[in-house]
């Protein structure tokens, strides 16, 4: 029993193992082309690599895994090829360039898998090619729809930031995300995706810029003004008939003047008479004792 546990430990250690696999490239010269294919889809080139099968009786099954320079991790290549017993043979890899929007000269690995016999020893190996890669027409006109919703959406946020209600609101998020996710479906040459993207979020801003509030920016109706109104200015202007009061003097103090100014001419028009009287009265008095 112990030896039958021990046989499959060591079977499966075999099966695990790697082996550096005999592989070199026929052709080292750098590759040069657009990021993106006319169609959308990312661009790429074909290496030729010559792959050594080190069995002597067993055919070998070729594997390999490319660069996403995207995500910065590793796929799933698939098959590449078959090489005979014994056999030194070419088989071709497809490398992709996954840099949509972007102009640069960069060094791009792949990883070879070689798996042989009845418990598939491995060989591995990775290899890189360098390959200078650019925008191409596609490229350039949706960056350029980038661009414009970009400077669409800067332009309604810098000038009117605060100022919707909470749908507008809603619109300039959206429409911000749709930019960012352009952004990343050019990256990898979806450019359908990208274009619809774009024009998507251009008509959220121009509908959001239509939820614009100028007197108040938070949601809420202005306040209302409790300020009662200031009463109307009064009319000083006096009848034609009437002459006004001189020197802010009223009307009252004048009517007494006037009383007494007559007062003081009845009593000197009086006064002789009344010393006649008392004269009178005075010679009666005398004549009756």
């Amino acid at each position: 029993m112990k030896r039958c546990i021990l046989a499959i430990l060591l079977m499966t250690g075999i099966a695990e193992a790697a082996y550096v696999l005999n592989a070199v490239l026929t052709d080292s010269s750098p590759f040069a082309g657009p990021n993106c294919r006319e169609r959308g889809s990312a661009n790429f080139y074909e290496v030729s690599v010559a792959v050594t099968n080190p069995s002597a009786d067993t055919t070998m099954r070729v594997t390999y895994m490319y660069y996403n320079s995207s995500s910065g991790g590793y796929e799933n290549g698939g098959k590449a090829c078959d090489v005979r017993s014994g056999m030194t043979e070419p088989c071709s890899f497809r490398i992709y360039t996954i840099t949509g929007g972007r102009n640069a000269t960069d060094v791009i690995p792949f990883r070879i898998t070689g798996q042989v016999g009845e418990f598939a020893t491995k060989y591995e190996k990775e290899l890189q090619v360098t390959v200078d890669h650019y925008t191409s027409a596609y490229e350039q006109n949706m960056l350029g729809k980038i661009e414009t919703a970009r400077s669409e959406y800067d332009r309604v946020i810098q000038i009117y930031t605060g100022c919707y209600n909470a749908s507008g609101l809603t619109l300039m998020e959206n429409a911000n995300s749709e930019i960012a996710e352009a952004d990343n479906k050019l990256l990898i040459c979806d450019l359908s995706a990208t274009q619809n993207l774009t024009s998507d979020a251009i008509n959220k801003i121009r509908e959001a810029e239509g939820y614009l509030k100028p007197v108040s920016c938070d949601g809420n109706p202005p306040p209302e003004n409790n300020t009662p109104p200031e009463p109307p200015p009064q009319n000083n202007t006096p009848p034609a008939n009437e002459t006004p009061p001189e020197n802010g003097t009223s009307h009252t103090p004048k009517i007494e003047e006037n009383v007494t100014d007559i007062t003081t001419a009845l009593m000197k028009g009086c006064m002789p008479f009344a010393i006649l009287l008392s004269l009178l009265v005075i010679t009666v008095w005398s004549d009756r004792k």
